[in-house]
């Protein structure tokens, strides 16, 4: 019978009101046990499935949250929606992934779909934020929740310490003896990049040795890295160690290394920032700063959760992570 089962058919089935079949299904009133089976017994038997679209006309609540990320190719930001679906799950609520390519025109015509669609809430899994991109939600009353310091002004956020991480992924490099290093990061500071490349200067500044310092820009991915090494042996004075703005630019990085000839990290040490289940069996494992994912999801779900709920009340929330620094074995100390 399928899609054609009404309530009203369950309810004769299972010898009760229509109203008490609509309160086992939403649990917004206490039915008795003797009832709840009975109903729970014709549903299974007639194969009825509730409309979600009406329901979702009626309520105003459509139980979905729309995710939004960068790059769905870069393993950290799947993480981060895999740990968010995990937790809507858990509350009964799905979610919609999109990608915007990092293009806040892509993202604002995203945001403006999935408010049509009439989506609970907006998770932005973006570094790099343009305000207007929100109008829509913000216009239709939708909690958005972001990662990073970008949307604070327009929403409750999830961050992350960058600078501190990027600065103890350096002073680490310094404790190891090296006085040449490098930072290769992308073309434009995100709120992300803005911030490892703060820490990175925030150690080399504070450093009481002479050091010979470096920034090369070229595209956060895997093709970036391997350009930013071509261009350290192009100019012919390969450093101590790379700084890398993420681990997708550290492992293409390491592999660039290695097809030249250069050991990492007998010859070079190499260090990334998120801490990509890669890092840990690429070969030499990857030195590199833990960007919780599974924590920012979490923390992102709970948040918008909570706006819905309405459990979670008042201005823009910011909730801070910390980061920890992973040594592994694409470091080793200077024999220099």
């Amino acid at each position: 019978m399928g899609e054609q089962v009404t309530i009203k058919m369950v309810a004769d089935h299972a010898s009760v009101s229509v109203a008490t079949v609509s309160y086992v299904l939403s649990g917004l009133r206490p039915v008795s046990d003797e009832k709840k089976d009975r109903v729970r017994a014709s549903v299974s038997a007639l194969g009825y499935s509730p409309n979600q679209i009406a329901k979702s006309l009626r309520t105003q609540h459509t139980a979905m949250i729309a995710i939004v990320v960068p790059d769905i190719t870069n393993p950290f930001y799947p993480a981060i929606a895999r740990s968010i679906l995990d937790d809507l799950d858990e509350a009964g609520f799905d979610g919609i992934i999109c990608c915007s390519d990092g293009d806040p025109e892509k993202e604002a015509r995203i945001i403006e779909k999935m408010v049509l669609r009439r989506v609970d809430g907006i998770a932005v899994c973006s570094y790099r934020h343009d305000p207007s991109t929100l109008e829509a939600a913000r216009r239709a009353g939708i909690p958005t929740v972001f990662l990073g310091n970008a949307g604070a002004a327009d929403g409750d956020s999830v961050v992350l310490d960058s600078v501190g991480g990027s600065q103890a992924a350096t002073e680490h490099l310094l404790a190891l003896g090296h006085r040449s290093i490098v930072f290769l990061t992308g073309t434009s500071d995100t709120d992300a990049t803005a911030d490892r490349l703060r820490g990175y200067e925030t150690a080399v500044h504070g450093s009481i040795e002479e050091l010979s310092t470096r920034i090369i820009r070229t595209s956060i991915s895997q093709e970036g890295g391997r350009e930013g090494v071509r261009q350290i042996l192009g100019s012919g004075n390969l450093p101590d160690a790379i700084v890398c703005a993420n681990d997708q630019m550290a492992i293409s990085a390491m592999s660039e290394l290695t097809r030249a000839g250069i050991r990492v990290p007998q010859d070079i040490s190499v260090v990334g920032f998120d801490d990509i289940e890669a890092a840990a069996v690429v070969t030499p494992s990857l030195t590199t700063v833990s960007n919780p994912a599974p924590k920012i999801g979490a923390a992102m779900a709970e948040t918008l959760l909570g706006r819905i709920d309405g459990s979670v009340t008042g201005g823009p929330r910011r909730i801070e992570l910390a980061v920890t620094l992973m040594q592994r074995d694409s470091t080793r100390r200077t024999t220099g």
